[in-house]
């Protein structure tokens, strides 16, 4: 198969656009993440403390709030 590149520019399209093709291609979308949480979260998880990990990720993404630890 041959290799094309394609040269786009994300300013080109809108949030919205961006979205729905990150999700058509099989990708959860979170508007909920607080970044700051994150390393903390797979540091955790790291260590093997995964209570700890799924709490921070809970904070983090609160979406997952009440999915992880159940």
């Amino acid at each position: 198969m041959p290799t094309v590149y394609v040269d786009v520019e994300l300013d080109e399209c809108s949030d919205e656009e961006l979205v729905t093709e990150v999700e058509r291609r099989g990708y959860a979308v979170f508007d909920d993440v607080d970044a700051d949480l994150l390393p903390a979260a797979v540091d955790a998880l790291r260590r093997g403390d995964k209570q700890e990990g799924f709490i921070l990720l809970e904070r983090a993404i609160t979406t997952l709030k009440g999915l992880l630890l159940n």
